[in-house]
């Protein structure tokens, strides 16, 4: 990519492999449902903490709680169901839309025995009641069912059952004879019947009962005739026991099927189940619909979601909490369709569609279809749930005991008006301790005695009692003006009854005329709360064992699942679960785009762009598509192919970045060696003395820019006595040039055996050159062969300028180059010009660029100017001074002392009387020099 070095495209490639491994295999981790604990968890967070834009939950939906209060003034449960049906009928008078009871009555009652006035027991039956009272509402009735066992069973079990279901009454020994004659392993058969036959022969009593009663009606004597012939029909036997146990459960069974919705809603795949527990047949007559509550062996340990209908005894049967809600809004689930991913149920006020889905089953290893999310609100508190938005309070929840309430105000009335018709007999009824004033009146009364309830009956009665006691001279008038001393016994029995029958008829119908005001005030309240509106009837107390855990509370009253069910039947508020696609398309771009990114940018930006990542995507899952958009989307794929992407993606680039470094530090290792090779080489090139040739005062000096330079210069004697002059200056610097300006100063050292023109002499060095070099390099080069009497000749290819003077106090002239610099062109253009004559005290000052463009902080150069001036300060003095005073001037003017921009060298020839020996070391200034 441009703009990248290579190691950074190498990482970017690495991170863009690694990361799209990484998400394929997070997508294939998700979809096989690896992930499938971390999305859980997932969804309950958002579940508990994105609800801000979910619409209040309805308000016509009442819970009548079973809780701790009502078992304390009511009492321990079961309670009676004549307590049952009274609490009932007060509910009835509410005028409800629709009541849910979530208890399942499976056992009958047991019948009460009411003593009589003549010393007789009447038997009462309790149920009657409770179904009256049933039927006086529109009542939803749960019932119980559980998976059905798998149709997967061995052909022994199935032969078990089918002997049994052919003859009831086989016993062990001979069902075991009569499997061994069909084929069947004495030791297989063995074992299979110590393990199943009570539950084959419960199972075969049931579908032989079921077949009898398909259609007809039989009793249970001719039942036990047409099973059970050979039983002994005196005693009640195991069998006759069984039989009884399965009649009930058959009838049971039959009369909840009028709850069933049509075949045509059945799926392929649909759960299957069989009954387990279900109301008496009374209870189910009465109802006005019915549904499960559970489905036993199915729950998960977490209640997210629950299936919305279910296959039962070949019928469809609807979840408890959708019938109930249906039933508040009149919607037909009769007449409900299913489509690919809804459940649509008609309504007078616009259809019920609930999205549904499949969800995979670990107990059956298969997917179920007609799944629905439950859609909670609220906090961790069960009982606040409709307290909306705050959720502070207890709402929509009220103890049933306020219904008890009404039911004791009423036996308190009851209690005073039995007072009453005691009182009215004790006056009118002759008999032991009583005055027997009006028998034929009595009589009257008994014949249409009033509702044990009905207060004014009672008020007009023990008024013509009290009035029929006064006319008969019975009043306590009539004894005030005897002491009680003076009474006679029977005088004094009379006064007494008197006294008790005034007050108690005082007393009760004053409290009665209280009690009717309370009661009506009462009922007034109950009807404000109740009427109208959708009542759950259900557990909550902290004994119960009906407690789930969902994704907002650990604890749960299973009403409350069924209540949050119903309030979205009522309110339309469902979640629907996206497509897996639509997750598995969100998993590849997130971390595609954090393995790009992480491998883009450096690792605090990858860092900060994976945290960023996330946090958009849980708020805009969880706010934007699951709280505002009701739309549940995967949330743990995309989350875990961010981190892991990002932390595989980080490692790869630290991990190449590390070799890399290593192998960079290795190969600058090597340079280093192989610099420090280079420049022991280019130093040990470098004149370690000058050489002496009398009258000449010969004196160099470089210092490179890096650890070699791209300068070099020779001071050698001709094989004719001569002074050889080289000053060469390789483009560039670092290693390269100094290998180049090393082999220029070993082809001039060569050819100057057999070359004895300085001009020629280049010409031979750059056809070399010309041909080794790279278009883009050349060397500059100054060659100078000079004699004892000062004559010099001298040829420069591109270098200068070169500054001499004959002799102290002439002025310094500059000489231009002769010729292109070496290596550029094949041919040599230079000319051979005249020599130079240096007289005594005259000089030749060559230097390399490094000198002259040496730059200020300021950008300005040092300039030839500079080294004229330096030159003139310095006359006289000896070539190691001047050469000196030059370096320090340069030194100071460049930006970096001791780091110049460019190789510098300088080297300086001078006339004298006598000839100098002199040492060079490089980078430092001379530090000896010897008299010839």
């Amino acid at each position: 990519m441009p703009g990248m070095t290579d190691l950074e495209r190498k990482v970017f490639r690495l991170c863009a492999i690694v990361g799209s491994a990484l998400t394929l295999a997070v997508l294939v981790c998700d979809a096989m449902g690896g992930l499938g604990g971390l999305e859980k968890w997932l969804y309950d967070r958002r579940v508990a903490d994105c609800q801000y834009f979910r619409k209040p939950p309805t308000d016509r939906l009442v819970h009548l709680d079973i809780d701790d209060k009502a078992l304390d003034a009511i009492g321990q449960w079961p309670w009676p169901r004549a307590t049952m049906a009274d609490i009932l009928e007060e509910i009835s008078r509410a005028m409800p839309k629709a009541v849910g009871i979530d208890i399942i009555y499976s056992e009958p009652a047991r019948p009460q025995w009411i003593p009589q006035p003549d010393g007789s027991f009447k038997s009462v039956n309790d149920d009657d009641a409770m179904a009256t009272a049933l039927s006086h509402l529109n009542v939803t009735i749960p019932v119980s069912v559980q998976l059905a066992p798998p149709k997967s069973v061995s052909t022994l079990d199935s032969a078990i059952v089918a002997e049994l279901t052919a003859n009831l009454e086989l016993t062990p020994e001979q069902l075991s004879s009569r499997l061994r004659t069909r084929g069947f392993a004495s030791e297989e058969v063995s074992a299979a019947i110590s393990a199943s036959f009570l539950p084959a022969r419960r199972e075969a009593m049931f579908q032989r009962i079921s077949h009898e009663l398909d259609g007809e009606t039989y009793s249970i004597q001719q039942l036990q005739d047409r099973l059970l012939p050979d039983t002994d029909k005196t005693i009640h036997s195991p069998l006759r026991k069984l039989l009884e146990e399965q009649f009930d459960h058959v009838a049971a069974v039959k009369e909840a099927s009028r709850f069933g919705l049509p075949n045509s809603l059945a799926l392929p795949n649909m759960l299957v189940t069989v009954p387990n527990l279900m109301p008496i047949p009374e209870y189910s007559r009465a109802a006005a619909d019915g549904g499960f509550v559970d489905v036993d062996n199915l729950s998960e340990p977490v209640v997210r979601s629950i299936p919305l209908l279910v296959s039962e005894n070949n019928r469809i049967l609807p979840q408890w909490g959708l019938a109930f809600g249906c039933a508040m809004i009149d919607a037909d689930l009769s007449k409900a369709k299913i489509t690919t991913n809804s459940l649509i149920v008609p309504s007078p006020h616009g259809d019920v569609v609930v999205p549904i889905r499949k969800q995979y089953s670990s107990t059956l290893k298969r997917d179920i279809p007609i799944i629905a999310d439950v859609p909670w609100f609220g906090t961790s508190s069960w009982d606040t749930m409709y307290d909306w938005p705050e959720h502070k309070i207890s709402k929509q929840h009220q103890s049933i005991n306020s219904v008890w309430d009404i039911c004791l105000t009423r036996e308190k009335i009851r209690t005073n008006n039995a007072s009453i018709d005691q009182a009215v007999e004790d006056v009118l009824h002759p008999g032991p301790e009583k005055f027997g004033l009006d028998e034929a009146l009595w009589k009257k009364y008994l014949a249409s005695k009033p509702d044990p309830e009905d207060v004014p009956a009672r008020k007009r009665i023990i008024d013509v009692a009290l009035k029929t006691m006064d006319d008969s001279g019975y009043s306590l008038e009539s004894f005030s003006r005897f002491k009680p001393e003076e009474l006679k016994p029977e005088e004094k029995q009379a006064y007494d009854l008197i006294k008790r029958v005034t007050s108690t008829t005082t007393q009760a119908m004053q409290q009665n005329q209280d009690l009717q005001l309370q009661l009506k005030q009462y009922r007034q309240t109950l009807a404000s709360q109740l009427g109208g509106k959708g009542v759950l009837i259900g557990w909550t107390a902290t004994s119960a064992v009906d407690f789930v855990t969902t994704s907002l509370h650990a604890r749960c009253p299973g009403v409350v699942v069924h209540g949050a069910i119903a309030n979205a039947v009522v309110t339309g508020q469902w979640w629907r679960t996206a497509p897996f696609w639509i997750t598995g398309l969100l998993t590849i771009l997130l971390g595609l785009f954090i393995a790009l990114a992480t491998g883009w940018l450096s690792p605090p930006a990858g860092v900060v762009t994976a945290i960023a990542a996330a946090v958009i995507y849980f708020l805009v899952n969880g706010v934007l598509l699951f709280d505002w958009g009701r739309w549940i989307v995967g949330a743990a794929g995309p989350l875990v192919a961010i981190a892991l992407t990002w932390a595989a993606c980080l490692v790869t680039r630290i991990i190449t970045e590390g070799i890399d470094r290593r192998r960079k530090e290795r190969d600058l290792a090597i340079f280093r060696h192989e610099m420090s090779l280079a420049k022991n080489v280019q130093v040990a090139l470098i004149p370690k003395e000058m050489p002496i040739i009398d009258g000449i005062e010969p004196f160099g000096w470089t210092k490179p820019a890096d650890e070699t330079g791209g300068d070099l210069f020779d001071l050698w004697t001709l094989p004719d006595g001569r002074l050889g002059i080289l000053v060469a200056d390789a483009s560039g610097h670092g290693l390269a040039p100094s290998v180049i300006v090393s082999q220029v100063r070993t082809l001039v050292r060569a050819l100057s055996e057999i070359e004895n023109h300085p001009n020629g002499l280049l010409a031979r060095v750059n056809a070399r050159l010309a041909q080794d070099l790279e278009p883009a390099r050349f060397v500059t080069a100054f060659l100078g062969f000079l004699d004892s009497t000062g004559t010099l000749h001298w040829a420069s290819a591109g270098h200068g300028p070169m500054l001499w003077c004959a002799k102290d106090g002439e002025e310094f002239q500059s000489l231009d180059a002769t010729a292109l610099p070496l290596g550029i062109m094949p041919d040599y253009m230079g000319d051979e010009i005249g020599p130079l004559q240096l007289d005594l005290s005259g000089m030749l000052i060559v230097t390399s660029d490094g000198i002259f463009e040496a730059p200020a902080s300021n950008g300005e150069q040092f300039g030839i100017e500079r080294v004229i001036e330096t030159l003139k300060n310095y006359a006289g003095k000896s070539t190691i001074e001047i050469s000196g005073a030059i370096r320090d001037a340069v030194t100071k003017w460049q930006t970096d002392p001791d780091k110049p921009v460019d190789d510098q060298t300088t080297v300086i020839i001078r006339r004298v009387a006598g000839g100098l020996n002199v040492t060079v070391i490089e980078d430092k200034s001379a530090v000896a020099a010897t008299e010839n």
